[in-house]
This record gives C-alpha cells, structure tokens and sequence, in this order.
C-alpha cells in the first residue's frame, strides 16, 4: 500500500496549513493510500549542525536518525509526501527550513529519499508563495524526490471561501497525483 506523509512546518495544529496538507491527504486516502501528518512543532528539530562543512561523511543518516527518530522511519516508509508551511516574510517557515537543512543528512552519502514523490502546500496571508514552494520543492528535487504536474499550490486567508475553490481542486489533484506517481515508482 502506498504511503502519503504530510509535512506540516507550521507551528499551528488547526491553521490554514493544516487544513490544506489534510485536503491533500483525503484525496490520497480516496486513491487507496495510508496517510498520516507529522507537526514538526512536536518534535525537536534543531539547525543544521553544519557537519558537511567539516567533513562530509559526517553528514549522513544516521545523524539524522539520532536527531528525528520518529520522523526519521516515517520517512522512509512513506512513498510519498506533502510538504506544507505558511509564508513567513516571503520564504517557508523557520521550522520548514531548518527540517529541510537537515534533510541534506538523507542524501548526502546515501540516497535515501530518491524516488520519493512530493508535493508542496502554501498558506499565506502576504506575498511570497511561489518563492515559498521554490525554497522547498527545488531542494527536494536535488534530493532525488519527484515532483509531479500540478504538485504545488497555495492559498489566502480562508481555505473554504469562495475565492479558493480552485485551490480546492488543486489539492485533490495533488493528493491523486501523489499516489499516482508513487505507484508507478513502486511497480517499477
């Protein structure tokens, strides 16, 4: 069974964010995966402790391991995931960042997340989506994560508003390409 994982970087629990990274994951279970959302907010993630710069094989997963071990196996036993945060002066998320800082430890040595799929979610109430996603997806991407089409999307105040219908039917569709691509991957 695929396995979609939904990346919350917000440090609110019940925030647009949420609800968008939620949105996604309904429509994954919809195409027959397991899901299941992980506030980062509950975890300790801390800065990149800079251990490529010294030596680069000291950036490797198990540095990772020991700092995240509950995210660390959710990570790798998902095939999938959706990545969300607010804008916070037109960029992701203190939090966002910091985690994706620490991702380098899962591809610098061994190619941990490559084949993954991901998809990218944005709450934002000021500029700076694009730029936001940017700052995510394209280092996933470096990482070896897939990006489908149609994989990003963000919205502006109330997700339910009339002004978001369309946001709604792109995070259905990011949900159903998210399963999609990742079935294809596992079949082959």
């Amino acid at each position: 069974m695929i396995r979609v994982l939904g990346i919350n970087g917000s440090p609110r629990k019940d925030g647009n964010t949420v609800l968008m990274i939620q949105s996604v994951l309904e429509s994954a279970r919809n195409e027959g995966a397991d899901t299941e959302i992980v506030h980062l907010a509950d975890y300790p993630v801390s800065h990149c402790l800079g251990c490529y710069s010294k030596d680069e094989k000291l950036c490797n997963p198990e540095v990772f391991r020991e700092m995240l071990p509950g995210i660390y196996k959710k990570l790798v036993e998902s095939h999938a995931y959706v990545f969300g945060t607010p804008v916070y002066w037109f960029s992701v998320s203190g939090l966002m960042k910091n985690f994706i800082d620490l991702l380098t430890a899962l591809e610098n040595i061994e190619k941990i997340l490559e084949n993954k799929v991901a998809g990218c979610v944005v709450s934002m109430e000021e500029d700076g989506a694009v730029n936001t996603a940017s700052q995510i997806i394209v280092p996933l991407n470096f990482m070896g994560i897939l990006i489908p089409p149609f994989a990003i999307t963000y919205s502006r105040g109330d997700l339910f508003s009339s002004e978001n219908q369309d946001t709604l039917i792109e995070l259905e569709t990011i949900g159903i390409n998210l399963v999609k691509f990742a079935k294809i991957l596992n079949e082959n």
